[in-house]
């Protein structure tokens, strides 16, 4: 059973009224909840953030205990980068989440911060453009310029398509190797037996 400790977050009540005041855009807003969040020690701080306002705002939407671990997250990922934070704040929040959640290095996230803002990539979209490796290709050669595009047609080799080939040759490569040595088990084998018999 768990039971709240008796915490005071009068403070951070009032830091939360402040920030709500200010009159932020929807992503300075969630920036600056996350850095209230943040610094606060307890582990419990998302959730009585979560519910003091959708007690004192309810026609605000979007703060549940989840979410505000999120904008928790985007503030300490991005608090060191701030060239990175600047392009993050010009994206949505919902491609934010999905650059946030996937698997990048920092400058994969700046490279897809900047795509989504150049192209205006949906959350589908941009799914798709992590899970394609866009980024690796874009930096191995291919033109940003048709990263965007929904162009079907055949495309010159890229390096994510000539790592499949690399894989698939070396998988063909090693099913012949294990063809060999299993054959050459079998043939000392024989030979041994031979010997034996002849010997």
């Amino acid at each position: 059973m768990n039971i709240r400790k008796n915490i005071d977050y009068s403070s951070f009540y009032d830091e939360i009224n402040r920030v709500f005041a200010a009159g932020f855009s929807q992503m300075e807003l969630y920036l600056e909840l996350g850095r209230l969040v943040s610094v606060r020690p307890e582990k419990g701080a998302a959730v009585m953030a979560a519910e003091y306002i959708t007690a004192n705002y309810p026609d605000r939407t979007g703060f549940s205990p989840r979410n505000l671990r999120r904008m928790r997250d985007f503030y300490r990922m991005y608090e060191g980068y701030p060239e990175v934070l600047e392009q993050a704040m010009k994206v949505g929040w919902t491609q934010n989440i999905v650059i946030l959640e996937a698997d990048l290095d920092m400058k994969g996230r700046s490279w897809y911060h900047r795509a989504v803002w150049q192209f205006g990539w949906s959350k589908a979209e941009l799914t798709e453009k992590i899970s394609q490796n866009t980024y690796w290709e874009a930096i191995c050669g291919e033109d940003i310029s048709t990263v965007g595009s929904t162009d079907t047609q055949e495309k010159p080799l890229t390096i994510r398509n000539a790592i499949s080939r690399i894989v698939a040759q070396t998988v063909d490569s090693q099913k012949e190797l294990w063809y060999n040595w299993i054959w050459q088990i079998c043939f000392f084998r024989q030979m041994g037996t031979k010997g034996e018999a002849y010997g």
